[in-house]
């Protein structure tokens, strides 16, 4: 693993995350325990819907963020999220084959805490079609490698 510090960042350096391939039973699984909508559960009631099929819920969405950045061998320093903001244009749906984008586009020494930097990123989430899935603004607090003044 590879940790990258707040004086390590470029702005606008856009970096590929990964990808993730959406199943059903992940889908229907996670929808049970902790979205449990019939358009998320239900193949039937899901045609019927607005989505014609099964769609991940948002949260299911961005745990699947959580878990490819997680997963990504390059890792920011980061001590805390700030905030999050998220725009899903378009469904996660069952079969999709999501690709995973992020850049700093801001960024900071705090003017409170020695030795930590706030970076704010923007990742974008598209399918195999090239439609957007998740957009997200986040600002967090990044270790300093050294305090910088």
């Amino acid at each position: 693993m590879t940790v990258v510090y707040f004086e390590d960042i470029e702005l606008d350096v856009e970096r590929q995350l990964g990808s993730y391939q959406v199943s059903k039973d992940e889908v229907v699984e996670f929808a049970k325990e902790w979205d449990p909508q019939p358009f998320h559960m239900d193949e039937q009631a899901a045609k019927e819907s607005i989505y014609g099929g099964l769609t991940g819920s948002s949260i299911h969405m961005m745990a699947v963020l959580s878990k490819v950045i997680s997963r990504n061998p390059v890792h920011y320093a980061v001590l805390a999220n700030l905030s999050t903001q998220f725009t899903m244009p378009n469904p996660m749906r069952v079969g999709d084959t999501l690709y995973f984008s992020s850049h700093a586009y801001e960024k900071r020494i705090s003017k409170s805490r020695p030795g930590i930097g706030i970076v704010s990123f923007k990742t974008l989430v598209i399918d195999q079609n090239n439609n957007t899935v998740l957009n997200t603004t986040t600002t967090t607090m990044v270790s300093c490698r050294q305090i910088i003044d």
